[in-house]
């Protein structure tokens, strides 16, 4: 976590990040300085410098992909030609 907060500041982000940055009204967001800091560790990582960093895991994936099945079934829809479901998901 100190990397983070670390790298935060370096990119002129020194408060935590909130979610209302990411969500304002009904839109989704990704701030600038988001990228700035997925650029930022993406490099430390391929850097293999320390702090080792790692991607954490994306724990939505096939919860995302049974519910998709799910509503798909129940309205008699093709996952893929709907739209719902990414060619990778699959």
């Amino acid at each position: 976590m100190q990397w983070c907060e670390q790298a935060l500041i370096s990119i002129g982000h020194p408060n935590q990040p909130a979610a209302s940055e990411f969500f304002q009204g009904n839109l989704e967001v990704v701030p600038v300085w988001y990228h700035t800091l997925l650029n930022l560790a993406r490099t430390h990582v391929n850097s293999s410098a320390v702090p080792l960093l790692e991607e954490a895991p994306r724990p939505f994936v096939n919860f995302r992909k049974e519910l998709i099945l799910q509503i798909c079934q129940e309205y008699g829809l093709d996952p893929v030609q709907s739209g719902l479901m990414l060619d990778e998901e699959q």
